[in-house]
């Protein structure tokens, strides 16, 4: 049986979007305001659940993270492969 830890350890994307929004100190939930998307979004791209991420996407993760250029080349990578 696959569980969600599986998902998520080898979904480079998802591991990362944890990440990066709890050394910020962000919920999921406040994740999703300052980009603009929902708190379900953000909680199923934890848990691997989505793994297709639209460039607006990204850009908007990436700049409610803020990001700097080299995290946000990484991140940006690494939604790029995920399509």
């Amino acid at each position: 049986m696959v569980t969600t830890a599986d998902v998520r350890s080898a979904d480079p994307l998802a591991s990362n979007v944890k990440r990066l929004r709890v050394e910020r100190g962000l919920t999921q939930e406040r994740l999703a305001e300052r980009a603009g998307l929902s708190a379900r979004t953000i909680s199923d791209l934890e848990r691997g659940l989505r793994t297709a991420v639209y460039a607006d996407t990204a850009r908007r993760l990436t700049a409610a993270l803020e990001l700097d250029d080299e995290e946000r080349r990484r991140f940006e990578t690494l939604a790029a492969v995920v399509r």
